[in-house]
C-alpha cells in the first residue's frame, strides 16, 4: 500500500493519537459505568479503539519503510487544514469544562457521541480527499467503524435513559416495514 506521502503520514499519525485518546476516554467511562450492559459496550469500544490504533500504527510503520523522510510541521494558521490537524490531534476532544472525573455516565456518553461524530467527519473528509484506492479503503474502514460506535453509544444512552421503552422499541422493530 502506498502511504508514504507526508500528508498520508501526517493524517495517520494524528489518527493514531486520536484513537489512543478515544480508547483512554472510554476507559475512563468504563470506570464510572455501573450497568452491566454499559460495561459490556464500553469494553467493546475500548477494544475497538485499541484495534484501530494497532491498524493505524502498522500503516505508519509500513509507510515509514517506504519513505523514511520525516514529516515537516507547517505553521499553525487558522485554515481548514489546521483545524483538521487540531481535531485529529485531539485538541478538539478536550472541551473547556469537561472532566471525566466529575461527569456522570450520561454526560460521558454524550461526549462520546460528539467524539465519534467528529472522527466520522474527519475520516470522511480524508476519504474524499484521498487519491489512491488503498488509502481510501483505510479511511472508509475507519468511517464505518466510527458510525458503528456512534449508533452503539446512541442506543446505550437510550437504554440507560429508559430501559423499558428501549426494550419495547427494539422488540417492535420487526413489525416496522
Amino acid at each position: 500500500m502506498k502511504l508514504s506521502s507526508p500528508e498520508s503520514l501526517r493524517i495517520l499519525e494524528q489518527a493514531l493519537s486520536r484513537e489512543n485518546e478515544t480508547a483512554s476516554f472510554y476507559t475512563d467511562c468504563l470506570k464510572k459505568a455501573g450497568n452491566p450492559g454499559a460495561v459490556s459496550i464500553l469494553k467493546d469500544l475500548v477494544n475497538d479503539e485499541n484495534r484501530h490504533a494497532e491498524i493505524v500504527a502498522r500503516l505508519i510503520e509500513e509507510a515509514r519503510k517506504e519513505s523514511p523522510a520525516p514529516v515537516r510541521k507547517t505553521p499553525d494558521t487558522d485554515t481548514a487544514k489546521t483545524r483538521l490537524d487540531r481535531a485529529l490531534s485531539g485538541r478538539a476532544m478536550k472541551d473547556a469544562g469537561f472532566s471525566p472525573e466529575s461527569a456522570d455516565i450520561q454526560g460521558m456518553l454524550t461526549k462520546a457521541l460528539k467524539i465519534e461524530k467528529e472522527s466520522f467527519t474527519l475520516y470522511s473528509r480524508a476519504y474524499e480527499e484521498a487519491q489512491e484506492n488503498e488509502v481510501k479503503a483505510v479511511y472508509l474502514y475507519l468511517v464505518k467503524e466510527e458510525n458503528k460506535h456512534y449508533v452503539m453509544i446512541d442506543n446505550l444512552i437510550d437504554y440507560l435513559d429508559d430501559p423499558g421503552r428501549w426494550l419495547y422499541e427494539e422488540e417492535n422493530l420487526i413489525f416496522r416495514l
